[in-house]
């Protein structure tokens, strides 16, 4: 056992170029498939485990570095595998919440720190970077927490969110100080610009709504010829029933509309468990003359957080002109959850056939 044992140190160290990109590309595949949503108990346990793992790690690697011996492999990749987990599972949390063209340069980032440490694998080796690395990740989780705590959303939230990860930095600090003080001492004037600069990036895209409205997650959202809520307390919506080759279609992407008809606008939000806050649906017709979307009705109510599949609501829209249109499911702040674009068009057929599906 021992000689299989020293085979497989042995083989680690000569591979040991890759193998903290392989324990990154592990933790992500790991935490991909057991979390979930950012209200349950579990999902929450895992993420502040691995925060606490690689905090514990960074320490370790700082208190070798202050003693000049050279960083554990073990401890390496064990580190790497937790900022896979963390990385990861934000990345997934986030990715639902949102739009890729409404929030694209946040998720790019979370993204960057997924695949970028081939490049930045040297990096790692750095008192400084691992710390900017846990922060970025200490404060996107308290981004994504804060809101499931209070059960309330809002730019006050946001700045308390920031709040408490600049007093969580600090004490780490200080204690990788207490561990290593000539490491730390070195590195303290750069860790702290580089917070401020991290802290200021995402206040910048808070309120640009370029960071995804979590927790709100969008999970299904249509338009459809004629939707009402049945006895069972289920929706019931009619759309243009799909042509042969149509195999996934559940709305409509083309509304051939009658004279006077409405459209209507169905979607479905998760929002944690006890979080309420409201909703708008916002319709916008593109002005090809302009070359811009221009509002024609905003519509909002309110959502109760807890189903898994979403709180359900719909709106209409009676003033139809042909061309594009789209529905937009926003946040009271203006930050984009989902939309649906499609056309309209005047039916010129004597019929059109529709058949209904429960939501």
């Amino acid at each position: 056992m021992t000689e299989k044992f020293k085979s497989l140190y042995a083989y680690a160290k000569l591979h040991r170029r890759h193998l903290p990109t392989v324990a990154l590309i592990a933790g992500f595949l790991w935490d991909s498939l057991t979390l979930g949503r950012p209200d349950q108990l579990f999902d929450n346990a895992v993420i502040l485990f691995y925060l606490t793992v690689a905090g514990v790690c960074i320490g370790l690697l700082t208190r070798h570095r202050e003693r000049g011996s050279t960083s554990r492999l073990p401890i390496v990749l064990i580190f790497q595998f937790a900022i896979g987990n963390l990385s990861s599972g934000l990345f997934v949390l986030y990715g639902v919440s949102g739009t890729l063209v409404g929030n694209w340069p946040f998720l790019l980032f979370l993204a960057a720190l997924l695949i970028g440490n081939e490049f930045l694998r040297d990096r790692y080796g750095k008192t400084t970077f691992r710390i900017i690395i846990f922060y970025v990740l200490l404060l996107s989780y308290l981004i994504l927490s804060l809101p499931v705590a209070l059960r309330e959303m809002g730019a006050g939230v946001f700045l308390a969110s920031g709040f408490l990860s600049v007093i969580f930095i600090a004490g780490f600090v200080v204690w990788l100080h207490f561990l290593a003080p000539k490491v730390v001492a070195a590195s303290k004037s750069t860790i702290t610009a580089w917070v401020a600069t991290i802290l200021v990036l995402f206040n910048i895209l808070y309120f640009t709504h370029l960071i995804p409205p979590v927790p709100l997650a969008l999970r299904d959202i249509g338009i459809y010829h004629f939707v009402e809520r049945n006895p069972s307390g289920n929706y019931t919506v009619s759309f243009e029933k799909p042509k042969w080759f149509e195999f996934f279609k559940s709305s409509d992407r083309v509304f051939h509309r009658k004279v006077s008809e409405k459209a209507y606008c169905f979607s479905s939000v998760f929002a944690p468990a006890r979080l309420t806050t409201p909703i708008y649906h916002v319709w916008e017709y593109y002005d090809e003359e302009e070359e811009k979307w221009v509002e024609r009705s905003r519509i909002s109510f309110g959502i109760i957080g807890g189903r898994d599949e979403g709180f359900r609501g719909f709106s209409e829209n009676g003033v139809l002109t042909d061309g594009r249109w789209r529905c937009s499911v926003k946040t009271d702040r203006g930050a984009l959850i989902g939309r649906r674009d499609f056309v309209v068009s005047r039916d010129t057929k004597a019929e059109v056939e529709l058949i209904q599906a429960v939501r």
